[in-house]
């Protein structure tokens, strides 16, 4: 966090230089269409029969979710003129996405490390949605005559992602174990093979300042390279409903929350092919991580409990094409 600020307040500096004078302003305003592909799963502990704690007491997994997403890029550059090797940069990103394909796993263990696993589930995840937006700030420096500039970035990010489980099949039963952690019936693990009404939904917030840098290489009058590379502090919440559970309330189930960091890196390709207007590819990965934090889950008869979130891992990789326009 503390290099955040550092880097911000570095960017901040130049941007708003009483002094600096402007020789050109440039806007872009830019469409474009991405395939996703994310992976996401999260852990919790917890107690069990009085005395007894499990580390890994449930375990959530969505995997190869299919995402289609429309974003929309705008960016102001300003070129200095007391400077002309610097050039400042301001950036707005959105995007909306929509969730086509994937599956999800859900295990239960009555013993630590993923043993004596009691109940699991295979589900389809193929619906859902979206929604990522970024504001940032940077600085641009030339390196001589090269045709490359490289120079510090810093912003603020926020990430939903609404997941859904539908679907169910069983695929584990084991209720002797089941047993063996809770008082005898107090869970009832349903028999293997397909069952009715899942309609369970995971929604996910993350949130938080970034620093980072960016490179751009102008490798011709028309083509362009740009690598960049983010450092997320993220603050995290997810609220579930798990509507085939009885004992718990809805809409709201339970919820998690807890910090963590990201790591976005991105390379994208720009070609003008016709005056102001040019096409761009790129791919875009994230990996994020939320550790030690808070499952606080609510029942129907109003009582509250809390225990352990193990983690949140989050990856995510995006390949994209767009058109973009320059005034």
């Amino acid at each position: 966090m503390k290099f955040i600020l550092v880097l911000s307040s570095f960017v901040m500096v130049f941007l708003l230089h009483p002094a600096r004078a402007i020789a050109k302003v440039n806007f872009e305003l830019g469409l474009s269409e991405s395939l996703r592909v994310d992976q996401l799963d999260w852990s919790i502990g917890g107690r069990t029969n009085p005395g007894n704690y499990v580390n890994i007491l449930s375990e959530l997994v969505w995997e190869d979710l299919r995402i289609w997403q429309l974003a929309l890029h705008a960016e102001v550059t300003e070129r200095s003129a007391d400077w002309p090797f610097l050039t400042s940069v301001l950036r707005a990103d959105i995007a909306s996405g929509l969730i086509y394909a994937g599956s999800n796993r859900d295990s239960d263990y009555a013993g630590n490390d993923r043993t004596l696993e009691f109940s699991r589930s295979e589900n389809s995840a193929d619906n859902g949605e979206t929604l990522d937006a970024s504001v940032a700030a940077g600085v641009l420096f030339a390196l001589g005559k090269s045709n490359v500039s490289l120079g510090p970035f810093c912003g603020y990010s926020r990430h939903e992602q609404e997941l859904h489980m539908s679907d169910g099949r069983q695929t584990v039963s084991n209720q002797f174990y089941a047993d063996l952690a809770f008082d005898p019936q107090v869970i009832e693990v349903p028999d293997t093979g397909p069952f009715a009404g899942l309609d369970s939904s995971y929604a996910t917030l993350w949130r938080g300042p970034w620093a980072g840098v960016e490179a751009s290489w102008q490798v011709s009058r028309r083509w362009q390279l740009r690598v960049a590379n983010e450092y997320h502090s993220v603050d995290y919440k997810a609220v579930a409903d798990w509507n085939l559970r009885s004992d718990f309330a809805h809409p709201q189930s339970f919820e998690h929350t807890g910090d963590g960091y990201g790591v976005v890196t991105r390379v994208e390709i720009n070609v003008q092919f016709w005056q102001r207007l040019s096409l761009s590819a790129g791919v875009t990965h994230g990996s994020w991580k939320i550790e030690n934090g808070r499952d606080r889950t609510f029942f129907a008869d109003g009582s509250i409990a809390d225990t352990q979130l193990n983690e949140v891992n989050w990856d995510s990789t995006a390949f994209r094409l767009g058109l973009a326009g320059r005034f």
